[in-house]
């Protein structure tokens, strides 16, 4: 996976093109059934989620806090008659990886495939996982309704934080908008970015391990798919087993977006936040 040239690995090794890809697409399909489900499970108990939340008020001081949201492109050759499907914002064809990550940079919820000129909010939101948090079924994930900021009798929902891409919930919160902000509004504004980073910094760990995430991978996009799938599981195999010391690296970090299937979005415009959602910002603001 580090080095991807289909001539450097058929001259060195001897073999076909067809055999690397195969050998390729072996390895990475035993990762994901074999690694995935021990270092990246799927969260859906209520202690999972409890043992999350101090972890971000211990560490980046964001308390109710179960995970940072963010998307990143990973640059692909344009596929067959895709169009403009796979070509973003940046002027170059991407599938997108969204991802959830926890306060120790373990990915705890990827979602990969997205085309690239979709926005953040609109692929999060028609993930599987983005259906869950944002609706009533969220139920299914089993986290806690309400839980009490630290040192209060207030109690609030768990929050996954992201930028401006994603919409203000109850159950996400983004950073205040505008230049005239009062001193506590600028504090907490620091606070989401601040903890925001792990996501970014996890790209960037990811990117910098597993250096074929440097450049287009000469791959179609349903196999630089299960490449970029297995890198996040390798990432979080790492940190748990070799206990790795996370490093903040974000210079090479990029938001944007991902889902498991290759279906169209269309742009997302959120209507104004609730009164509830404004609340639970003004709440996390006050503490």
């Amino acid at each position: 996976l580090g080095v991807f040239g289909w001539l450097w690995h058929k001259y060195r090794f001897r073999l076909g093109e067809s055999t690397i890809s195969n050998i390729i697409k072996e390895t990475c399909n035993a990762i994901s059934s074999v690694l995935k489900p021990v270092f990246m499970p799927q969260i859906n108990t209520e202690e999972s989620w409890n043992k999350i939340a101090p972890q971000f008020y211990s560490k980046w001081n964001i308390p109710n806090c179960v995970g940072a949201v963010d998307g990143k492109h990973v640059s692909v050759f344009c596929p067959k008659k895709s169009g403009s499907l796979y070509f973003n914002y940046k002027g170059t064809f991407s599938i997108v990886l969204m991802a959830v990550v926890d306060a120790d940079y373990k990915y705890i919820m990827t979602d990969i495939g997205a085309y690239g000129h979709n926005s953040d909010g609109g692929i999060f939101s028609h993930s599987n996982f983005g259906k869950l948090w944002l609706t009533d079924n969220r139920s299914t994930l089993n986290v806690p309704e309400l839980k009490k900021l630290p040192g209060t009798e207030i109690s609030v929902p768990l929050v996954l934080i992201g930028d401006e891409a994603f919409p203000l919930k109850e159950n996400i919160l983004r950073p205040f908008p505008g230049k005239n902000l009062s001193e506590r509004e600028r504090i907490t504004n620091y606070r989401i970015s601040r903890a925001r980073r792990v996501v970014e910094n996890a790209f960037g760990i990811t990117v910098h391990k597993w250096r074929v995430l440097l450049k287009k991978i000469e791959v179609n996009a349903a196999f630089a798919t299960s490449i970029t799938l297995a890198c996040c599981i390798l990432h979080n195999f790492l940190i748990v087993e070799k206990k790795e010391t996370p490093y903040d690296i974000s210079e090479t970090t990029e938001t944007h977006t991902t889902i498991s299937e290759n279906q169209q979005l269309h742009t997302v415009r959120y209507n104004r936040p609730t009164k509830r959602a404004m609340d639970v910002r003004n709440q996390h603001t006050q503490h």
